[in-house]
């Protein structure tokens, strides 16, 4: 809800996905939480409420995407967890250009702000339901690990 509401939590979501705004009371917060935080954000993979937020790239339509709770959540999932072969391709982390560490998560376990949207229309997709489920059994396990976010 704070991330909703956050007038700090606002702009422009591109390369660097929700990188940019670590700074921000609002994210400090949850990195705050340590790894307590990692079961509330996996919780969150799914919610679609909408974030002060907009991708800076485009579709082959022009079309732009509001980022939501759920693709927020993920990148600030993937910025708290170990660099692990489970969930990376180890290879494209260590690319300087790659952009965002989730970007660099295998296809099983990543989101993007695209997946919640069919169109104009907001959904929560298998796709997004498979990803979170993903999550949910990883932890369950003990393979998802805190690692200190700098």
């Amino acid at each position: 809800s704070a991330l909703v509401d956050s007038k700090h939590v606002a702009g422009v979501y591109g390369d660097d996905g929700m990188y940019i705004f670590t700074p921000e009371p609002e994210i400090q917060r949850i990195f705050a939480l340590k790894e307590k935080a990692i079961p509330l954000l996996i919780a969150h993979l799914d919610d679609t409420r909408l974030l002060n937020v907009g991708t800076n790239y485009a579709d082959a339509n022009g079309d732009r995407w509001t980022v939501t709770v759920g693709a927020a959540c993920f990148d600030l999932l993937t910025l708290i967890i170990r660099r692990e072969a489970r969930f990376f391709d180890l290879a494209c982390l260590k690319e300087p250009d790659e952009g965002t560490v989730g970007s660099c998560a295998k296809p099983v376990y990543a989101l993007t702000p695209e997946d919640f949207w069919r169109g104009k229309k907001l959904r929560v997709s298998r796709h997004v339901r498979r990803v979170k489920q993903n999550w949910l059994n990883a932890y369950r396990r003990h393979e998802v690990h805190y690692q200190r976010f700098e």
